[in-house]
């Protein structure tokens, strides 16, 4: 019975380890969210990323986060390398990459030069309630309490020159200015 129990937690883990990574391709507040208790922690690590990795983050400090993403980026998909779930602790380490899907009017850029491909690597530890609290379509489902992105603090930098390059382009754009190409 302890194996069923187990095997049925593990699965949940799962699933719900799943739902995380794939509420990153739509970028809805509210897929995002949906995986979460309302008290979820997000940390940023490691703390080379500076500012970004120095207080945990609320569901709604993240949210405000996220939201420096709109209109620049329609989603941003990962593609998991690895899980690995950890039973004992109650968690999942997922390794993946990631590159952005820019809005395209955004990557008009004067600086023809600027390379808009990027690729990260990220490993998120996902740390899951006891029980399974989440409702969905009548379901429930196990949620995530605290989240730990460990994220590639070099290529950030690149993803963060990319989206000061979009933002700069997006109020152009907004400015009813055209972008001067050369």
């Amino acid at each position: 019975m302890a194996t069923n129990s187990a095997q049925e937690s593990a699965t949940a883990r799962h699933k719900t380890a799943l739902a995380f990574v794939e509420s990153f391709s739509t970028m809805l507040e509210s897929d995002l969210l949906l995986v979460r208790t309302p008290s979820c922690m997000h940390t940023f690590a490691p703390r080379s990323l500076g500012p970004l990795a120095h207080t945990p983050m609320s569901n709604e400090q993240f949210t405000v986060h996220r939201s420096h993403f709109e209109g620049l980026i329609t989603s941003f998909p990962f593609q998991v390398k690895e899980m690995i779930d950890n039973p004992s602790a109650n968690q999942i380490m997922i390794w993946t990459t990631a590159s952005p899907v820019w809005v395209p009017e955004v990557t008009v850029d004067v600086d023809k030069e600027l390379d808009w491909s990027y690729t990260g690597e990220y490993m998120f530890l996902l740390t899951f309630e006891e029980g399974e609290s989440g409702e969905t379509g009548g379901r429930s489902f196990k949620r995530i309490e605290r989240i730990v992105e460990f994220a590639d603090s070099k290529g950030t930098a690149k993803l963060q020159e990319l989206m000061e390059a979009a933002s700069k382009n997006l109020q152009v754009i907004k400015g009813g200015k055209q972008v001067a190409t050369k």
